[in-house]
């Protein structure tokens, strides 16, 4: 016990004073100078890389030096514990495959990673039971009434149909609230941009029916995995009994299924995936 004790404050000294602490306490001095003495900057915490938490806290200077030193924009959060205000309440949640574009700041600093080559349509999953949303910087965007921000991510081809669990658009459903708060803006921009509600359809959800599909590719990098056929059958049987992540072969990561689409019909695995609940009659 003696000497583990000694150990245990080592380990978190070291914790405490890594950079993605540093940024997270919102030391960003500390952190730059850190960063200048050959820090390393795709070092990560126990949940997020450095540059994801500095776009979320905002410091442009530092998310530039970031970027500028090598800070990888397709670096992917692990899966963590997290806890989020959500109205007057605060609400914990599960969290994983985050991005540094998820809950960017705002528009300038949007910009610098987009440069850089941040994908708007990747983001990580946040899962308050068993079944994750896909959280795209552009609902994160619309949910804080950042306009400009909105039209930076959509310029930059951030789809605007993103669907929740319930099969409702989540990007629909944020601009309305907004609207309803006295800025419409948001909601007619989205519409004009082409946003739309998802059919989900009896005669949709019943075209879904026969074969069961195994391959999938991930839309961003190309990447075609195999899903089991025992996996894949209690899906297509059963899917309230499967949460809506699947593993990405190429990097042994699991992702949201709104990443993938079906290799043999093109059709995107989480609208098939609502469909085959609303066949099933699990989709409330």
């Amino acid at each position: 016990m003696k000497k583990i004790f000694p150990l245990l404050v080592l380990w978190g000294f070291i914790a405490c004073s890594s950079l993605p602490y540093t940024i997270e306490d919102r030391k960003f001095d500390k952190a730059k100078q850190m960063i200048e003495e050959g820090a390393d900057v795709n070092e990560t915490s126990d949940c997020f890389h450095a540059l994801t938490i500095a776009a979320m806290e905002g410091d442009e200077s530092l998310v530039k030096l970031l970027l500028d030193k090598g800070a990888k924009v397709d670096n992917r959060s692990k899966e963590c514990d997290y806890t989020d205000r959500i109205g007057p309440f605060r609400m914990k949640f599960r969290w994983g495959a985050r991005t540094a574009l998820d809950r960017v700041a705002n528009a300038k600093i949007a910009k610098l990673l987009l440069a850089k080559g941040a994908n708007p349509n990747i983001a990580g999953y946040r899962e308050y039971t068993f079944a994750p949303d896909y959280d795209v910087a552009l609902w994160n965007a619309v949910r804080n009434s950042d306009f400009e921000l909105v039209k930076v991510l959509v310029e930059a081809g951030a789809n605007v149909n993103v669907y929740n669990n319930s099969g409702k658009n989540a990007i629909w459903e944020m601009a309305d609230a907004r609207k309803s708060q006295g800025k419409p803006e948001f909601l007619s921009y989205l519409q004009s941009k082409g946003m739309k509600k998802l059919e989900i359809t009896d005669a949709k959800a019943k075209a879904t029916d026969g074969k069961v599909l195994t391959k999938y590719k991930h839309i961003a990098t190309g990447a075609v995995t195999e899903m089991s056929l025992d996996i894949a059958k209690g899906v297509y049987e059963n899917p309230k009994n499967y949460s809506a992540l699947t593993l990405n072969a190429a990097d042994g990561a699991y992702y949201h299924y709104a990443e993938f689409v079906w290799v043999e019909t093109g059709q995107n695995l989480y609208e098939w995936y609502l469909l085959r609940r609303k066949r099933t009659g699990t989709l409330k």
